[in-house]
């Protein structure tokens, strides 16, 4: 059941199984549509994503917003499997509270997008993340959003023969932006190839951030792609 968010976010510490624990903003009503953010590597841009939480919460989803900073074990230089098993547990816990019981192990085999129903997101080095998670994990994502997506330790040609050409793609990026501008075409071009579904918007100035301007794309996006429950 997915009920009206009374626009209050709750942090907790989400313990996890190397010992550990993670922060963890939660924005919309437990059993609505999940979305998993990923922010991108400076600690200053961890609640970067916030605005367009509280965006989408509004729209009717349920949002959360992990600070891999708050465990040595998920920060951006640290060991990236350890942030992939991050978002398993969120997986876990968005898929329980809109009581599906499917593990993400399962959801990473051929022919599982059938119950796919969470929406990835993530920026600079955090979009890098989100691929990564969607190339294990494709039975898992619905769709996924990637502003200036960078880095993630693993190439889009690797996710050949893993499945995710069914995934509804958007990727967003300000053309003012020096930092994405490196490596803008090369990587749209890798990411056309194993994300046939992309879509690409661009605004002139925006820097390397989650612009406000994204927002309306972002939210019409997502709204067009997660089933209502």
């Amino acid at each position: 059941m997915c009920a009206p968010w009374d626009g209050a976010e709750k942090e907790r510490a989400l313990a996890t199984p190397w010992g550990g624990s993670v922060k963890v903003r939660e924005y919309g009503s437990a059993g609505c549509p999940g979305v998993m953010m990923v922010h991108g590597a400076n600690p200053s841009v961890v609640w970067e994503w916030e605005r367009t939480a509280r965006e989408l919460a509004r729209r009717g989803m349920r949002v959360l917003l992990p600070n891999l900073h708050s465990d040595p074990a998920t920060k951006p230089s640290g060991d990236a499997k350890q942030v992939l098993s991050l978002l398993d547990l969120l997986a876990i816990q968005l898929r329980n509270e809109t009581g599906s019981s499917t593990e993400p192990e399962r959801l990473a085999a051929p022919g599982a997008e059938s119950a796919a129903d969470i929406v990835v997101m993530g920026k600079s080095w955090g979009g890098g993340q989100a691929l990564r998670y969607t190339a294990r994990r494709p039975g898992a994502v619905k769709s996924i959003v990637l502003v200036a997506p960078m880095g993630g330790g693993e190439s889009p040609t690797d996710w050949r023969g893993r499945g995710p050409a069914h995934i509804p793609a958007l990727l967003l990026y300000a053309k003012d932006d020096a930092t994405f501008s490196r490596v803008r075409e090369e990587k749209e071009r890798l990411l056309l190839g194993v994300l046939p579904q992309l879509r690409v918007h661009s605004i002139a100035i925006g820097g390397h951030k989650v612009s406000s301007e994204f927002d309306p794309v972002i939210s019409d996006f997502v709204g067009s792609k997660v089933a209502r429950k």
